[in-house]
C-alpha cells in the first residue's frame, strides 16, 4: 500500500483568499494599464478627428503604435491621476 497522496492533491496551490491576492503593485499595475488604456483613446480620437481629406493610412500601424507607448509612458509617470484615484478607492473598500 501507497502513503502518498494523488497527483492531484499534491500538485493543487494552497487556497488563497482575495485579500491575499490583492498585492499592491499588482493593483497599482492594472490601474496604470487602464489608464494608459483611457489615455490611448482619446490620443487616437484626436487624431482622427484631426485627419484631412488627404489622409495616408499607411502610417496608421505606426501612429498607433507610438500613441499605445506614448499613453503608457504618461501612465506610468503621473498621466492624468486616473490610476491614483483608481488606487485610492480600491483601498478604501478594502
Amino acid at each position: 500500500m501507497s502513503t502518498a497522496q494523488p497527483v492531484a492533491q499534491a500538485a493543487a496551490a494552497p487556497e488563497t483568499t482575495p485579500r491575499q491576492r490583492d498585492d499592491p503593485a499588482k493593483v497599482r499595475d492594472a490601474a496604470q494599464q487602464f489608464e494608459a488604456f483611457f489615455i490611448t483613446q482619446i490620443l487616437r480620437q484626436v487624431r482622427e478627428s484631426s485627419q484631412g481629406p488627404h489622409h495616408d493610412p499607411s502610417n496608421d500601424t505606426a501612429t498607433s503604435f507610438a500613441e499605445e507607448q506614448l499613453a503608457l509612458s504618461m501612465a506610468r509617470n503621473g498621466g492624468l491621476g486616473l490610476s491614483d484615484v483608481i488606487v485610492a478607492g480600491l483601498e478604501k473598500s478594502r
